[in-house]
């Protein structure tokens, strides 16, 4: 399991994030997608958000959410290198 802090400085907002890349949530975006994840060489930009919020424990993205993660790389480097991890 993934867990960090998002944060804005700019507008104090901060909110826990706990996400697992798990089969639940494949299963989850594949229902909607209606293609094996796993064979995908690349998400496209409104599968990669879904399966974001897919990878979610006991919380949801919000579009602000969604956009601090967008100016601040550093969290989509964090998920990405915990998807890739063996």
């Amino acid at each position: 399991m993934l867990e960090f802090t998002l944060n804005d400085p700019v507008t104090k907002y901060v909110k826990e994030i706990k996400m697992e890349h798990s089969l639940k949530a494949i299963a989850e975006w594949e229902s909607v997608f209606k293609i094996p994840l796993l064979s995908l060489k690349r998400f496209e930009g409104t599968q990669y958000l879904f399966y974001l919020n897919c990878m979610c424990v006991g919380c949801e993205l919000t579009e602000y959410d969604l956009e601090i993660m967008m100016q601040d790389q550093r969290y989509l480097k964090l998920i990405e290198s915990y998807m890739n991890d063996t």
